[in-house]
């Protein structure tokens, strides 16, 4: 186009060396121009300017013509305008403003298609010149593709395939990438042409800042993970162009790439120099869940407790697979089923083990595990003896002896005191420790072997790399940044060190992938694709010896599937803990086995005191443990936190075997556990195994209180002491004895609940709470004082005698009181009301549940009489069901086959035939007059019938307003 003012192409001559000059030059000329020309005048001087390389004045004529217009609307031509910018967006002349606001002009017109489409024309043009006009291209053609009806999703794969297309994307900016990362992403997925299009679109790190321009080149490779470029670069692009990643995008990209990426011939796989003849601790890292000594977990497969949900054909059909893991992990799960057995051995549990014994491959399998399980059960070791009977014992309680009777053949259960005390003595892991700790007491902690080097990456981004003998190794730094935890959550290795390298692996589909970590002090850490080390993995025995602090010889420190198992010199399993290179911090740190021989003493003097253990110091403490862990800590003074922490633990665990080695020779029929502690041992017409724990602390409970009660009184009520574990639960069941003797009499009372109740009842008759003498007492509190109530399981000492808290609920308390002489005045307890009245006793005693349970075996379930009820709703006027549900238990829950007409008609709706009439008492007041029903001599229930007036007496008593107290 010829040029109207000739003097505007001397200027822009001298516009490189004189901005200033050229740009006053032209405003000068412009003075005498009417508006109508200066549009035209200041395009002109945009067009001379363009031509001579100087694009700030361009753009500043440019937007001078857009402000003449802005400033006389008269003069704007849309079609005009749009010649205009087609001519100048090309020159990169056009400022953004200019553009932005041009996209609102055309938006407020009526014609969204045209100005969507006229947008979209100027964009091409410019892309075309190699040119992206301004950095807010995908908001304001979104903008114009809404009013014109474009989906968004549309509009923006337009955009990026435009831009793919005409080849402007490696210099495009941050914000024009951030936008086009995904839809980039969306139409290269699938599609060859435009994938190997996004490919060749590498960033041009030239045309942005440093800064920029990593954070750029990591949004491309992100929008190649998002089109699967993983799965069709070649192998070489990974250690080339893909190199420096962010460590989530790689780690997706990698996974496309599958077994494609494997190592360049000659790369080293393994270190050849690292004959560990037991394999290294690295060699298969199990999948979670996969461990034998893991707790039982409701998604392992074959735990579902529907039977008829459970394919054991299909489990059985995959134990022909020739791999081991696959075996193993089946085995793991049968393993799994065994133990939770325990809760469901009468509600599917039975029938679920009679589904698998069916199938002969599965059938083989649990009869291997059973003679493993039996093996551990007698070795000696306490770890083994604790997994042999968490399967043992609900194996038997599902009736297993019934599908094989060898079970109890061979069967030597080894004493579990005994094994403490070889636990104790051979050396326990917490002796030892890392020579370093994090300030950091939470979140998840690395930890990887690679040789002679310990590398531990905690939750804080810090990473710790320590030589042998403790001693600091140098490294680069923190591998993550604190607020990243991409790599912490990948996988199931870790960081680690190596020749001067720092690594990151994970292990994933049975295979070490290994990464080289640089930090890119732009973007943080990112991760490379390394021909030489991806198929590497840290290297590290699987086994190793380590000599405990005072022990008389070396222990065997081995890792097999997920476990790490510490053998005493002896022979002895002291410990068997799950182990991963992931860990808790707030637990006990575990290094990997060819680590253990440099960890450090973390307690000498508590090492001497296990290594100089004795079977009398083992008794007393199991016997402290009994009561909870509180009390078993005071009984091995001297020992620091983390050591004393393990014993108490291991201590408890030995009350576990005591009470389940009980169960198990219960339901075996074996010769009763020898050498129990005196509050775990029964009489022997009075047999209990479940609820041996109800014994022993009812029995420590009462001697507490009783003890409390003997001690002098002061001026008013006053706490003494809190009571720990053993007080948990003192209402429950409290003064039900009888309710529970009714129930186990009647004739329809199902087998196993009928033992259910037996058992409980045996149990409570053997503790002071349930001894029938009248001594005690629940009661239901609350509190009308200001301050804070007294602490839950808290024990005071009263006039009546003593009392202990139990649980404390928002608008009342439970308390049990015991009164040495039977007696219960006032409560004499500050700011403390009954609230109701209180529960007696009531019925028990070991005499009359031993004579209960005898005359049951003897004449069999209690005949019962229709009449029981009539005569209790006639001395109460409660309803006759309600009577009913007292005498017989709810209508619900009774088999109504086995019902007798007469009793079926006391529930019967006269009204509807069929139905049953629902009943209006409420659960604790049915307790309460239930319980008095069984006579102080049980043989009369079978003689006299139930008690109705005694029970009738304390309805009367229930129905009166209490006695304050």
């Amino acid at each position: 186009m010829p040029t109207q003012h000739p003097s505007l192409a001397a200027l822009a001559a001298t516009a490189q060396s004189d901005p200033r000059a050229a740009k006053s030059g032209v405003t000068r000329l412009a003075r005498p121009l009417p508006a109508a020309d200066l549009p035209p005048f200041f395009e002109e001087a945009c067009r001379e300017f363009a031509a001579a390389g100087v694009r700030e004045l361009a753009e500043w004529a440019f937007g001078e013509a857009r402000k003449v217009e802005k400033k006389h609307p008269g003069l704007r031509d849309l079609d005009r305008l749009h010649a205009v910018f087609l001519e100048f967006a090309p020159l990169d002349a056009v400022p953004p403003g200019a553009l932005r606001d041009h996209v609102k002009l055309m938006a407020e017109g009526p014609a969204a298609d045209e100005a969507h489409a006229r947008f979209l024309e100027i964009l091409e043009t410019a892309f075309a010149a190699g040119v992206v006009p301004y950095a807010r291209i995908f908001p304001d053609l979104l903008t114009l593709a809404k009013a014109a009806g474009v989906k968004k999703r549309d509009a923006e794969d337009g955009l990026a395939a435009r831009l793919l297309r005409t080849g402007v994307l490696p210099g495009a900016s941050h914000a024009v990438w951030r936008a086009a990362r995904r839809p980039l992403g969306r139409i290269a997925a699938g599609d060859p042409g435009v994938l190997d299009l996004l490919l060749r679109a590498e960033p041009d790190e030239r045309a942005q800042d440093a800064d920029l321009a990593a954070e750029i080149r990591q949004m491309w490779l992100e929008a190649l993970a998002e089109a699967d470029a993983g799965a069709h670069v070649p192998p070489e692009w990974f250690f080339t162009t893909g190199r420096r990643c962010e460590p989530e995008v790689l780690f997706r990209l990698v996974d496309q790439a599958g077994e494609r990426l494997l190592p360049a011939p000659g790369a080293a796989v393994d270190d050849p120099a690292l004959p560990y003849p037991g394999g290294s601790v690295y060699d298969a890292l199990p999948g979670p869940g996969s461990s034998m000594f893991t707790r039982y977990r409701r998604d392992v497969e074959p735990c579902s407790w529907k039977p008829e949900k459970i394919d054991f054909g299909a489990l059985a059909a995959r134990l022909p697979e020739e791999r081991p893991e696959a075996r193993h992990a089946l085995t793991v799960q049968v393993d799994a089923f065994v133990h939770g057995l325990s809760s469901r051995a009468h509600t599917g549990g039975r029938a679920a083990l009679r589904a698998l014994w069916a199938e002969p491959a599965l059938r083989e399998l649990l009869r291997e595990l059973v003679r493993g399980w039996k093996a551990q059960a007698g070795s000696g070791s306490l770890p083994e003896l604790d997994h042999a009977l968490g399967r043992l014992v609900p194996l038997a309680e599902a009736g297993y002896q019934d599908l094989d009777p060898g079970l109890a053949a061979g069967l030597d259960l080894a004493d579990p005191v005994t094994a403490l005390l070889g636990a104790l003595r051979g050396g326990i892991p917490s002796e030892l420790a890392l020579p370093y700790r994090s300030r950091h007491d939470s979140g998840d902690v690395r930890i990887l072997q690679h040789m002679d080097l310990l590398t531990i990456t905690w939750r804080n981004g810090s990473l710790q790399v320590i030589g042998p003998h403790g001693r600091p190794a140098p490294s680069k730094g923190p591998l993550l940044e604190p607020q990243d935890h991409t790599l912490s959550a990948q996988g199931r290795a870790g960081a680690w060190h190596a020749g001067g390298a720092d690594l990151f692996s994970r292990h994933r589909d049975g295979a070490w992938q290994t990464f080289l970590v640089e930090q890119d002090r732009f973007v943080g850490p990112v991760l490379s694709v390394d021909p030489d080390t991806f198929r590497r993995r840290p290297e590290a025995p699987s086994s190793a010896e380590v000599t405990f602090p005072g022990a008389a010889g070396p222990a065997r420190v081995a890792y097999e599937r997920g476990a790490i198992t510490v053998t005493a010199h002896d022979g002895t399993v002291t410990a068997v803990l799950p182990y991963s290179p992931t860990q808790k911090q707030d637990r006990l740190l575990l290094a990997p086995p060819g680590w253990w021989p440099h960890l450090v003493p973390a307690d000498p003097e508590g090492s001497a005191v296990l290594r100089a253990f004795d079977r009398r110091q083992a008794e007393r403490l199991v016997d402290a443990a009994i009561s909870g862990p509180l009390e078993a800590a005071e009984a091995v003074p001297g020992l620091e936190v983390p050591l004393r922490n393990e014993v108490v633990s291991m201590a408890v665990t030995t009350v576990e075997c005591m009470y389940r080695s009980v169960r198990l020779r219960d339901v075996l029929g074996l010769p009763p556990q020898p050498s129990l502690p005196p509050d775990l041992r029964t009489r022997r017409d009075l047999p209990v195994a479940k609820s041996l724990r109800t014994v022993a602390y009812g029995r420590r409970l009462g001697a507490l209180m009783a003890d409390a009660a003997r001690r002098p009184l002061k001026e008013s009520a006053h706490p003494i002491d809190v009571v720990g574990d053993i007080g948990k639960g003192t209402h429950h069941d409290f003064g039900k004895m009888g309710a529970h003797a009714l129930a186990a009499t009647r004739p329809w009372t199902e087998e196993h609940n009928r033992e259910a109740w037996l058992e409980s009842l045996r149990a409570r008759a053997q503790t002071p709470t349930g001894d029938g003498s009248g001594r005690w007492r629940a009661l239901t509190l609350t509190w009308t004082g200001d301050g804070l109530r007294p602490r839950e399981l808290e024990l005071w000492r009263t006039p009546n005698g003593s009392l202990v808290f139990g649980h404390h609920y928002t608008d009342r308390s439970e308390a049990l009181e015991h009164s040495p002489e039977g007696t219960f005045g006032p409560l004499g307890l500050p700011d403390w009301e009954i609230k109701g009245h209180p529960v007696p006793q009531g019925w028990g005693g070991a005499d009359r549940v031993a004579a209960l349970c005898r005359l049951l075996a003897e004449r069999g379930p209690v005949p019962q009489d229709p009449a029981w009820a009539r005569e209790l709703a006639e001395r109460t006027g409660m309803s006759l069901v309600d009577a009913a549900t007292i005498c017989f238990g709810e209508w619900s829950r009774l088999p109504p086959a086995e019902i007798p007409d007469g009793i079926r008609a006391l529930f019967a709706d006269p009204a509807a035939p069929g139905r049953c009439l629902p009943w209006t008492l409420s659960y604790p007041m049915m307790d309460a007059v239930r319980a008095p029903l069984v006579p102080d001599d049980p043989a009369d229930l079978w003689e006299r019938g139930p008690d109705i007036a005694r029970a009738a007496a304390r309805h009367t008593e229930l129905t009166t307003e209490p006695t304050p107290s």
